[in-house]
């Protein structure tokens, strides 16, 4: 029997949350034929007796539970698509919950235009189910659209971080013909910003999306003692590798689809360099670290690319000459100069 649409769910620890998320999916829907991968990413509590318990409990076979050392989301969801046997594919973390009747509504619509990509708008409801703001996608709603406004549109939101509705797995349904025919997996390198990598991979494919204007997905923010983990978990060479892989990411993007947009490529080369700039303010003093950083290729790309903008342009972004002048020396690997200049010393 064909199946319509893979649901893949990572779950670490979500004892707590996971039950609540997979009955808010309809699984006895008949319209459609869906299925279940559940990734237990060496879960250390009783999410799997929780899923397992669900499992006889609904009579629900197409629920596929598969336990795996701890590797991450990423991992994870790359070992989710592998084994996915749907004609679409549909992500949800462990603990969110989805809209009940979004499936049928974004499964009708990509069989009907033969689009390769469905989106929806999500929910973002605070831990403590007090708070809920709908983030908009902001598309053109209920018609096709095509290569020339992934081009035009959302490309050059892509290089300057303007991504609600764009970064997220969750709020969108994928063909998975697509993800095996150009291998488009997440990249298992980084704990943050591998949604946008994985779509920034996607949309290069997509030939034909369509969005539509309903709330298809929850998405709980973390508790505070969440992201201190998270947090914790952001070495120094994690974050150097965030941005510089995301910067050569943007400029590559810029270069093959959006060479007009020079004004938004020097707002994304700004908040890179920002970035950078609130990392180094954390390492400086380790001369080591600071050695690595300006040794990396996106880094010094980043650097380089700064110096061609005027100085004037600058303080369009309300950054004074004297950044520029930082950027020009850290180019040339004089960072302690650099860094007084900053007043970091």
């Amino acid at each position: 029997m064909e199946i319509d649409c893979s649901i893949i769910i990572p779950a670490y620890n979500a004892e707590d949350t996971i039950e609540t998320c997979l009955k808010s999916i309809d699984i006895e829907k008949k319209t459609y034929s869906l299925e279940i991968v559940l990734i237990n990413d060496g879960s250390s509590d009783n999410t799997e007796e929780v899923v397992e318990r669900f499992q006889k409990s609904h009579s629900f076979a197409r629920l596929k539970l598969v336990n795996k050392t701890n590797k991450g989301a990423s991992a994870a969801r790359n070992d989710g698509i592998d084994l996915a046997k749907g004609r679409f594919i549909f992500f949800m973390d462990a603990d969110d919950t989805m809209n009940r009747t979004a499936l049928d509504e974004m499964i009708s619509i990509a069989d009907k235009y033969y689009v390769d990509l469905v989106i929806g708008n999500y929910c973002t409801v605070t831990f403590d189910q007090c708070q809920k703001r709908i983030s908009d996608h902001r598309f053109p709603v209920n018609c096709v659209l095509d290569n020339e406004y992934i081009n035009n549109s959302i490309f050059p939101r892509m290089i300057t971080g303007d991504t609600i509705g764009l970064a997220a797995v969750y709020n969108k349904l994928y063909r998975k013909q697509l993800i095996e025919k150009y291998g488009i997996r997440f990249d298992t390198n980084r704990i943050y910003g591998e949604d946008w990598v994985f779509n920034v991979r996607f949309f290069e494919q997509v030939h034909l999306l369509y969005a539509i204007n309903n709330t298809v997905y929850y998405y709980n923010t973390v508790s505070i003692d969440l992201y201190e983990k998270y947090k914790a978990r952001m070495t120094p060479m994690i974050r150097l590798y965030g941005i510089s892989s995301s910067y050569l990411l943007c400029d590559y993007i810029y270069k093959k689809y959006c060479v007009d947009y020079e004004i938004l490529y020097n707002k994304m080369l700004i908040k890179y360099y920002n970035s950078f700039l609130a990392f180094l303010s954390d390492v400086y003093y380790d001369e080591q670290v600071v050695s690595e950083i300006l040794g990396d290729k996106g880094i010094n790309q980043l650097l380089r690319a700064l110096c061609r903008i005027r100085i004037r342009d600058f303080r369009l972004f309300d950054l004074s000459g004297r950044y520029w002048l930082c950027a020009m020396l850290l180019s040339k690997k004089r960072w302690r100069i650099a860094l007084k200049l900053l007043s970091f010393y």
